[in-house]
């Protein structure tokens, strides 16, 4: 059998067929790792052009503790409140906290998401 398609579809449909359903790859733990790649990957370019920090911050809720929140607001600039909030509240929230980070862009910079490229499912 000739297997079409790109390899990387190709792999995500043996995973979501596996043989012990266990093993089988999920659509939402798809969606949580690219979201989360996402966050990774365009971390320089966040830091700098991320204009809404407190509005993302806050579209968060309970994702950023009042210590870290106070932290944000307490700097002068967007690049530094992005970075106590990648420091802080991104990376040892983990998968979950950057795929809803990564809705909070999408829906307070969408320009931004789409100039850094859609991710793929």
């Amino acid at each position: 059998m000739r297997e079409a398609g790109s390899k990387e579809l190709v792999e995500l449909m043996k995973k979501c067929w596996d043989g012990r359903p266990s093993e089988r790859h999920t659509f939402k733990s798809r969606t949580v790792s690219n979201t989360a790649k996402f966050v990774d990957d365009n971390r320089a370019t966040l830091i700098q052009s991320v204009a809404e920090v407190m509005a993302i911050t806050e579209h968060l809720g309970d994702a950023v503790h009042r210590e870290t929140y106070s932290l944000i607001l307490g700097k002068a600039t967007s690049q530094e409140q992005m970075r106590v909030l990648y420091q802080r509240a991104l990376r040892s929230g983990g998968e979950e906290v950057k795929a809803a980070f990564y809705d909070a862009l999408k829906h307070h910079q969408p320009k931004l998401v789409e100039r850094l490229g859609r991710i793929s499912f």
